[in-house]
């Protein structure tokens, strides 16, 4: 299974691909549909404006592979470090997530300017030193995910739930929320609000 190092224009569906171990491939312009590449282990792969659809990505490794304007829909992407992602000074991952299973991953120092992250569940998910300028986490679950030196500005929180943001230790102008939950950022003040 892609013994060929490139694809393009071409649709994957119902792939099984769980623990596959792949090095080096690159795919341009592919749709990925219902595929199964649960612990599969991609190293240095390219994925060039690839869609994702119901695909389940669960504890797989990326490391050093990139994603440029790469989508996931309705994708189950559990225990993904994606902190690992190749990512180049000026040249960001960029992808795109609604409504994936985000749990347990790891956003950890990436640049995700601009990027969507919206009707997803992140429960446990580590975002330190992730830069969110712009981003759209609208109407996501953020139970469990502290935030910790994160660049927001301009980020759209609107909708979102169970999110912990201490405003100390995160750029937050411009920054959207909605209430009730908005009043989630005055947790970190120890204060009582009735």
């Amino acid at each position: 299974m892609f013994e060929a190092e490139e694809y393009q224009d071409d649709r994957f569906d119902g792939l099984e691909a769980r623990k596959l171990e792949r090095a080096g491939v690159a795919f341009y312009d592919c749709t990925f549909t219902g595929c199964d590449f649960g612990e599969a282990k991609l190293t240095a792969c390219r994925f060039v404006s690839c869609t994702f659809e119901h695909c389940d990505f669960g504890l797989a490794d990326l490391t050093d592979s990139r994603f440029r304007e790469g989508r996931f829909e309705a994708c189950k992407l559990i225990g993904v470090a994606w902190s690992q992602l190749r990512s180049d000074p000026g040249l960001p991952p960029e992808v795109d997530f609604v409504d994936c299973l985000l749990d347990f991953g790891d956003f950890s120092g990436l640049d995700l300017s601009g990027r969507t992250l919206r009707r997803c569940r992140l429960h446990e998910a580590t975002f330190h030193k992730t830069v969110l300028a712009g981003a759209d986490l609208g109407d996501s679950d953020l139970r469990g995910s502290p935030f910790v030196g994160c660049d927001l500005r301009g980020a759209d929180f609107r909708g979102a739930r169970n999110y912990h943001i201490d405003p100390r230790g995160n750029r937050l102008e411009g920054a959207k929320f909605s209430l009730p939950e908005a009043l989630g950022l005055l947790a970190a003040f120890d204060i009582d609000v009735s």
